[in-house]
């Protein structure tokens, strides 16, 4: 298993960042989950065309927040 949190903050090109998609999607019995802002309608498109690839969207919640 192989976790990144929002690779793109390296300043990572969007035409790299979807081929790491691509590339982690394809190693057969691995699994990798990526966190990232990216824009969301492009995200969408990418998971639909990839057929390992699940999409689980939060929309704008956090899965941490400040404490009142």
């Amino acid at each position: 298993m192989l976790m990144f949190d929002e690779p793109q903050q390296q300043s990572t090109d969007d035409g790299d960042f979807f081929k790491m998609l691509r590339y982690l999607a394809g190693i057969p019995g691995a699994q990798a989950i990526v966190a990232t802002s990216h824009e969301r309608a492009s995200i969408k498109l990418f998971a639909a065309q990839e057929p390992n690839v699940d999409l689980w969207e939060l929309g704008d919640e956090k899965l941490i927040t400040k404490r009142p």
